[in-house]
């Protein structure tokens, strides 16, 4: 179940730059994209996202188009080291947004 685990990082990074956004008073726009939502962000701070990691996960939601593929990467379903090292990001996200909410 990799792919799920991928799909709900990404959906857990995503909600957390919406909210960051909404309490900076910017309207959100509807987008899922993960490198426009950090745009973004950065106009207002830069909270030193890596964008490489950021580009790997934001593939997930964005290739998605059926919800058999939720969580799919470009080489199809994520290993399960693929799946840690989401986790791990999601939880690095949830660690830089907490901290400037």
């Amino acid at each position: 179940m990799t792919n799920i685990v991928a799909y709900h990082c990404q959906q857990t990074i995503e909600k957390y730059f919406k909210a960051f956004l909404i309490e900076n008073d910017v309207s959100i726009v509807k987008t899922h994209d993960l490198i426009r939502l950090n745009g973004m962000i950065k106009e207002i701070k830069d909270l030193g996202i890596d964008e490489n990691k950021l580009m790997t996960i934001n593939e997930i939601y964005v290739e998605a188009r059926y919800p058999g593929e939720l969580g799919l990467i470009s080489d199809g379903i994520p290993t399960n080291e693929q799946a840690k090292k989401y986790v791990e990001y999601a939880r690095e996200i949830k660690s830089i947004i907490s901290d400037e909410l």
